[in-house]
């Protein structure tokens, strides 16, 4: 995901579905501008848009009898576990303005 030079911009509705965000009208995105230097684009250089499991007693305990990816991610999703998803992290980039919401959806597939 690229860094931004960033103007402002009403984010379109579909990228908002498409991306399981909810659609207000005073909700401000950022897309980038673009100029010779980045080829149009808007991005400069790259940021990391990643997530990291920690695996504590009780995830490794899990994983040893064998349970289920789903029963995994819901363990996780305990706020004691201190987990943060790809796609939880690349979505605060798009509300930090680092990113844009149609950057996150091309390189963040459902499955992450």
């Amino acid at each position: 995901v690229g860094e931004l030079l960033l103007f402002p911009v009403v984010i379109y509705a579909f990228r908002a579905i498409e991306l399981g965000l909810e659609v207000k009208p005073d909700r401000v995105f950022y897309r980038g501008k673009g100029c010779p230097k980045c080829y149009d684009t808007g991005y400069k250089g790259r940021i990391a848009v990643f997530e990291m499991l920690v695996i504590n007693r009780n995830i490794r305990r899990m994983i040893s009898l064998g349970s289920s990816r789903s029963e995994i991610e819901q363990e996780l999703k305990k706020p004691e576990n201190g987990f943060v998803s790809l796609r939880a992290n690349a979505l605060r980039l798009v509300f930090d303005g680092t990113t844009t919401a149609a950057e996150v959806v091309r390189v963040i597939s459902e499955d992450d």
